[in-house]
């Protein structure tokens, strides 16, 4: 009591307003950092993996993180088809004349060598990447690649279009 005869105001716990202080801090800055990686996932989501040594010569966006490349390389395209097939080996096949030596004989002006795809997932979002792998039609020596890209926002593919199809009358 005082010597006014009131009760002497009590005062918080100092300790255990410091520690619930800084339980605040770093709960806001653990979501903040969520938010911020969600964030700079959306404004630059991640390049599919491209083969060095190209020139762009297309570029197509049909919305935010659905894109297509098309790139000309001076690699021929069992070099290029092989780089790919590291990238995803399970879904890349690669003709045997290019395993055997990743040379140019057995290609020819305009095939395609290769198709491949794979997918990576980043902050809470998915990206799956599909690569064509052809011969350019002026130089054996040179290789069309068309790239494409396509982010899911909800974090997983949905299945394939083929998959919730019957099966045609023609089949």
């Amino acid at each position: 009591m005082t010597s006014s005869g009131n009760p002497k105001p009590k005062r918080p716990n100092s300790l255990l307003f410091l520690i619930g202080s800084i339980a605040v801090v770093a709960i806001a800055c653990w979501f903040g950092v969520q938010m911020l990686s969600i964030l700079y996932a959306i404004l630059l989501p991640p390049a599919p993996p491209l083969v060095g040594g190209v020139n762009e010569i297309s570029y197509t966006q049909t919305s935010h993180g659905v894109d297509e490349w098309l790139y000309l390389s001076q690699d021929n395209a069992c070099k290029v088809a092989l780089f790919y097939a590291q990238q995803s080996p399970d879904s890349c096949a690669i003709p045997p004349f290019c395993v055997a030596n990743s040379a140019v004989s057995g290609l020819n002006r305009g095939m395609n060598v290769s198709r491949c795809s794979g997918e990576m997932a980043f902050s809470s979002f998915l990206m799956q990447w599909r690569v064509v792998i052809g011969v350019d039609d002026q130089d054996i020596n040179k290789t069309l690649i068309r790239l494409s890209r396509e982010v899911f926002w909800g974090g997983e593919a949905p299945p394939n279009f083929d998959e919730l199809m019957p099966p045609s009358s023609q089949d």
